[in-house]
């Protein structure tokens, strides 16, 4: 800070803490060579822009207010704690269903946070697969649970199963535009979403939550 900030010109990068503890473990005898991967051109894009992410983490605070609310003990994160909890899929699923298109199908490619890696809406974005009811498109399933530990990949899970009973709901009862007052597929898909947040018990497995919607 102050009127010399400017010049300033000391580099900064971010690693991960195992990275960083390498790093420091052999901060005496190591010689590191940084370089900067980028898919498009150094550019950064601004998450704020994406309305992906803004509703990503907007749907976090719904989840984690409703999660618990019909046992007494829903409002703290520590009902959303356990390892199999879908947090990440919920956020997941209140952006794709904001953000639909009138021409999207259940076939469309849906990415999440494509925007800010400089790729077209039906890549994957920060996901490893996009968003699709087709399974060559997104193929994952129930069994890929075993081998998904981070967070987001176990999210990526549920928000495929909940994403198809959207498409299922929308097929059978149509599609509203009116996302406050529709009454139509779509909107009782996000309905059922939120009633099951609401009803399920405090650090709810998949099964959990299913019966819970």
């Amino acid at each position: 800070g102050g009127a010399f900030a400017n010049s300033v010109t000391i580099p900064a990068m971010f690693v991960t803490y195992t990275q960083g503890q390498k790093l420091r473990d052999n901060i005496g005898n190591a010689t590191v060579t940084m370089y900067r991967v980028s898919t498009n051109n150094c550019l950064d894009f601004d998450g704020a822009l994406d309305n992906a992410i803004v509703s990503h983490e907007y749907g976090h605070g719904i989840s984690t207010r409703l999660t618990g609310l019909s046992t007494g003990t829903g409002g703290t994160s520590s009902c959303l704690s356990n390892a199999e909890q879908a947090g990440e899929g919920w956020s997941d699923f209140f952006a794709l269903a904001l953000s639909k298109k009138p021409t999207d199908n259940k076939n469309t490619a849906r990415g999440i946070g494509s925007y800010v890696i400089g790729e077209t809406s039906t890549g994957p974005g920060i996901r490893r697969n996009p968003y699709s009811y087709d399974m060559t498109i997104n193929p994952v399933t129930y069994d890929d649970l075993a081998a998904s530990t981070e967070v987001h990949d176990i999210g990526e899970i549920w928000c495929s199963a909940i994403w198809d009973m959207y498409w299922i709901l929308t097929e059978k009862y149509g599609y509203s535009n009116d996302l406050y007052n529709g009454t139509l597929g779509n909107n009782r898909a996000i309905k059922l979403v939120i009633e099951g947040l609401k009803l399920q018990v405090c650090n709810p497995g998949f099964l959990d939550s299913r019966n819970a919607i």
